[in-house]
């Protein structure tokens, strides 16, 4: 069993430098580039279940290290290169640690991740971003929109595409950044999807499949099917010009046994609604859960060669 969850890990890096967040313990690293790409990449191969049961303990080693509790290297010695950069490249913001289905793979304790349920208020969301970028960035290249679910909170979604228009006609900012959001696409009705379309928000919907498997793994809190309101919600995307731009799917045992492979997935999503990128994730972190796959039936992503390459770079 994987003593890192998925969920904790979050890496993103530029030319200039790297940065490791971990979620539970809400602290931030800072690294090179070429430090942070390899250990995403080692995470990965954690996470697809594609490293030895040494690789994968040293992996865990070397996290729970580096996160303990030392004042003295809160962050790494690159803090000055986070100051120095002018630009960055996504900045992720959790909208809610909510969500209004129960998922049955979910391994994010429904959006809460294993905290209160709360919803970030645009007033806050606004002080934030102003504290955090104002003066610091000239650029923000991506702003992805995550949860839990964010279209509980539209208000802030709003707040915070303004925030970044105004920042752009004073200046502060050179460009508006791409918007994107991952959305299990239930609440997106008419009004939602032309708020969406109005800031160009790339929207991935998550989706299983057909119907008979979606409702099966994608349900409300009352355990009802959610597939009919997906479509609705594409439907309304649609019908504003935002997309989808993408789908996301969470390949489970119940698929197997339903016969459903994932080029039968992929075929029917673009069949069905739109002809654009299908992402498709073996359920494996999850483990409690009965539709999560067993390890010898995953397929392997991440060449050997990489996965070893990276683990003894980030161990020296």
């Amino acid at each position: 069993m994987n003593k890192l969850k998925q969920s904790d890990i979050h890496i993103a890096y530029d030319n200039d430098i790297g940065i490791v967040y971990h979620v539970r313990k809400g602290k931030i690293k800072i690294t090179d580039s070429s430090h942070a790409a390899r250990l995403k990449t080692a995470v990965n191969c954690y996470f697809s279940n594609t490293l030895t049961l040494e690789e994968a303990a040293l992996l865990e080693t070397y996290i729970y290290k580096e996160f303990q509790h030392h004042p003295e290297r809160e962050v790494f010695n690159k803090r000055l290169a986070l100051n120095n950069t002018k630009k960055l490249n996504q900045l992720e913001i959790i909208v809610a640690t909510d969500c209004n289905l129960k998922c049955k793979y979910c391994y994010a304790d429904n959006g809460t991740y294993g905290r209160e349920k709360r919803v970030l208020q645009p007033e806050d969301a606004t002080l934030y971003l102003r504290k955090l970028l104002v003066g610091r960035y000239e650029n923000i290249d991506v702003v992805m929109f995550f949860g839990g679910e964010p279209t509980i909170q539209p208000q802030t979604i709003e707040a915070i595409c303004t925030f970044f228009k105004n920042c752009v006609h004073e200046g502060i900012f050179n460009s508006l950044p791409v918007y994107t959001m991952v959305s299990n696409g239930t609440l997106i009705d008419n009004t939602l999807a032309q708020l969406l379309a109005k800031h160009k928000i790339r929207v991935t919907i998550s989706i299983d499949g057909p119907k008979d498997i979606n409702d099966v793994l994608r349900v409300t809190a009352e355990g009802e099917g959610t597939y009919d309101a997906i479509a609705s919600g594409i439907a309304a995307l649609q019908n504003a010009g935002s997309g989808p731009h993408a789908f996301e799917a969470t390949y489970t045992s119940t698929h197997r046994e339903k016969g459903y492979t994932k080029a039968v997935v992929t075929n029917f999503l673009k069949d069905e609604f739109s002809d654009v990128p299908v992402l498709i994730e073996d359920c494996v972190e999850t483990r409690s859960s009965e539709c999560c796959l067993n390890n010898d039936s995953i397929e392997t992503s991440v060449a050997e060669t990489e996965k070893s390459e990276s683990i003894s770079y980030i161990m020296s």
